[in-house]
């Protein structure tokens, strides 16, 4: 379940949303469950169980998880390996072998996907919530730099740097829950 605004507009607060950890190839712009950061050690036993209940759930209930604290989140792919990456005022930039000059993410993605970038007034703090800048980031082998869709308020890559790709659970593809915003989220489209 996404229980935040984190990935509002496209994904409201309380959706349930299916992934597949069929694909874990992510291309720009895509929409991943991403591992918690803060990792328990697991028994196999509690991995077999944590499986299991999460299968027959969707993965929405775990007993082994809700007595960890730690939860997964679903995140936007920007960056892959080998890009170079930075935010000024919210905006992403992105540089990689077949662009040598900086374009912004939705130069570079083939999906379209709705931001709640907020507008940056005059003598605001940018640095106050979730970073509106971020310096240069080059992502190594492996290396994905994810966002949330709502820039001002969320835990993402700014917080936690880049993302090994060990670290992706699977790709988000339906809304199932509530029922008027059932829908298929976008899949690559090259």
């Amino acid at each position: 379940m996404q229980k935040s605004n984190s990935m509002a507009p496209d994904i409201p607060a309380k959706s349930i949303v299916m992934t597949t950890p069929l694909s874990k190839t992510p291309k720009r712009g895509e929409l991943f469950l991403v591992s918690p950061l803060l990792k328990e050690k697991l028994s196999p036993k509690d991995v077999i169980i944590d499986f299991t209940q999460r299968f027959f759930t969707a993965q929405q209930f775990s007993s082994i998880k809700s007595k960890t604290g730690t939860v997964p989140y679903i995140r936007r792919v920007i960056g892959l390996p080998g890009d170079t990456v930075y935010i000024n005022n919210y905006v992403v930039y992105i540089k990689n072998k077949e662009n040598p000059q900086y374009l912004t993410e939705f130069e570079l993605s083939t999906l379209s996907y709705n931001l709640e970038i907020p507008a940056v007034t005059e003598g605001i703090n940018i640095k106050m919530g979730a970073a509106g800048n971020c310096d240069p980031v080059t992502l190594g082998d492996n290396e994905y730099f994810l966002l949330s869709d709502n820039r001002l308020e969320s835990f993402d890559s700014r917080i936690w740097g880049a993302v090994k790709k060990d670290s992706l659970m699977g790709k988000a593809f339906l809304i199932y829950f509530p029922l008027n915003k059932f829908r298929f989220l976008p899949f690559h489209s090259k």
